[in-house]
């Protein structure tokens, strides 16, 4: 840390992060050494380590103790509660099982997000292979148990290949059917204290007790982290960003805020799920949200203003909640069934670079990444009404309307496929009568239309001030006009479609 301001005095305890007002959708784990490197140290020990050994792992591991190098590297896991009322940080029983099991019979079993149904589902799970090994003993055929039979034949011969690369002349071949009967009473073992091992893991930390063992602006540097490593995996698996990244979102407000205005700065070891160890500052961070936030235009952050009285954990109130978001959200995306501002001849481009200085320098891709971030939070956080789209989506320009009659049209992106931002593409600014005819003409048009002398419509290039122009359009007096009743109006007549409508 580089001065006195800390990025914990702006937030309220780590269980926002645990356990946020809006639920996230689904679960995120990461490795509970994570955390070790957020703790506080006391007499030269780490007080996260110490609390969760003496709390989880040395239970663990007296339970399974024959597995201890397997669960070298335990998991947290922030999930909902089975009982739908918030979310709660556990030890991953999941991980747990799927390593163990794994390490017996080559294969896991699908367990799912309840915990209370886990050790049913390992015991069916290994039945079948109960089933298989007593056939092997007894030399019976049983086409259905095949794929077990099959899998504990090959464990058996790589288990031998390991033991003679071990013992080399000292090598003497197990037998067979010993080998069967030691599986088995692994597994039966391993099925008597799994029930202990399921009361344990499902024992919630206790956020409180955490929270006075950590460094908190470590800690929550560290959460940014592990979520953007989370969402990378969702975004592979997926194709979108899971709903933890809100978090991130809030996060890295508040961190350029306190950068810009404190010259705050923070650089951390995070130890990542693959047990990989990175040395991160806070711009390294600003840079991965960045790249990853751009991937995804689609993402939106809501923040609630809570009302007294809501009990903002339950799962009920929150399905409720989404709903009734998710509609307000689609009620304010408006599309058009063209393409805004067609491709027709291509403008000067002499003319574009001696009106904006700022663009002749060749832009990095970080700085790119950066530009394009800036002007999408631009507009997404200022007071639009409605927000409308082209058949072209986010390849193209989007508009936003606001009470006073403007439609502002801004180009973000060079094009969908990579991302990346649009150099050399001016901001329109249109009257709010006519945006709908004007947003028809290729840029060629109605830079002659301009030029013709009309002043209802307004072209603005990214120079230095360009943010203080923009702001002043918005916030100025503008036209006289209810917008929302002349987007009804355009709705009805089928010049404007609503997305809600579309997707119902």
């Amino acid at each position: 840390m580089t001065n006195e301001v800390k990025m914990s005095n702006y937030y309220d305890g780590i269980y926002e992060v645990f356990n946020p007002p809006l639920v996230y959708e689904g679960n995120y784990i990461f490795l509970i050494r994570s955390l070790y490197e957020c703790s506080k140290k006391k007499n030269g020990k780490n007080l996260v380590e110490e609390y969760f050994y003496n709390n989880y792992i040395k239970e663990i591991i007296s339970l399974i103790k024959e597995y201890e190098n397997l669960i070298g590297d335990l998991f947290l896991i922030s999930d909902l509660n089975v009982d739908g009322e918030g979310r709660s940080l556990k030890v991953s029983l999941g991980i747990i099982t799927q390593r163990i099991c794994l390490s017996m019979v080559d294969d896991i079993p699908e367990l799912g997000s309840d915990y209370s149904t886990y050790k049913e589902k390992v015991g069916d799970f290994f039945k079948n292979y109960k089933k298989a090994i007593t056939c092997l003993q007894r030399k019976e055929l049983n086409n259905e148990l095949k794929d077990y039979i099959t899998r504990i034949e090959n464990l058996y011969s790589r288990n031998e290949e390991f033991r003679k690369e071990k013992y080399g002349n000292k090598y003497v071949p197990m037998d067979f059917f010993l080998y069967l009967e030691k599986l088995r009473s692994k597994i039966v073992e391993f099925l008597v204290v799994y029930k202990r091992l399921v009361n344990v893991c499902n024992k919630e930390v206790n956020l409180k007790e955490l929270e006075d063992l950590l460094d908190l602006d470590q800690f929550y540097f560290t959460m940014a982290k592990l979520i953007i490593e989370n969402n990378k995996v969702v975004e592979k698996t997926e194709g979108k960003l899971h709903y933890s990244f809100s978090y991130v979102d809030v996060y890295i407000e508040k961190l350029k805020y306190l950068m810009e205005t404190y010259s705050y700065d923070i650089v951390a070891d995070v130890v990542l799920l693959d047990g990989k160890i990175v040395k991160l500052s806070a711009k390294d961070l600003i840079r991965e949200y960045n790249v990853m936030k751009n991937r995804h235009p689609e993402y939106r952050t809501v923040v609630l203003d809570e009302e007294a009285g809501v009990n903002y954990q339950d799962i009920r109130v929150f399905n409720v909640l989404l709903t009734q978001i998710e509609t307000a959200m689609k009620d304010k995306e408006l599309s058009v069934s063209w393409k805004l501002f067609k491709k027709g001849e291509r403008e000067d481009e002499s003319s574009v670079l001696s009106k904006v200085s700022s663009e002749r320098k060749e832009k990095t891709d970080d700085e790119k990444n950066e530009e394009l971030r800036r002007r999408i939070d631009f507009f997404e956080s200022s007071s639009y009404l409605y927000r409308v789209e082209g058949i072209n989506n986010f390849e193209g320009y989007i508009g936003y309307i606001y009470d006073n009659g403007y439609v502002i049209f801004e180009k973000f992106y060079k094009s969908k496929e990579g991302y990346e931002l649009a150099l050399g593409n001016a901001t329109y600014i249109m009257n709010f009568a006519n945006f709908i005819e004007m947003s028809k003409l290729s840029k060629l048009d109605i830079i002659k239309y301009i030029k013709a002398g009309n002043t209802d419509i307004i072209r603005r290039y990214h120079t230095s001030n360009w943010a203080k122009k923009i702001e002043a359009i918005i916030n100025g007096i503008g036209y006289d006009v209810d917008t929302t009743k002349v987007i009804e109006n355009l709705i009805k007549n089928g010049e404007l479609n609503n997305r809600r409508s579309l997707n119902q």
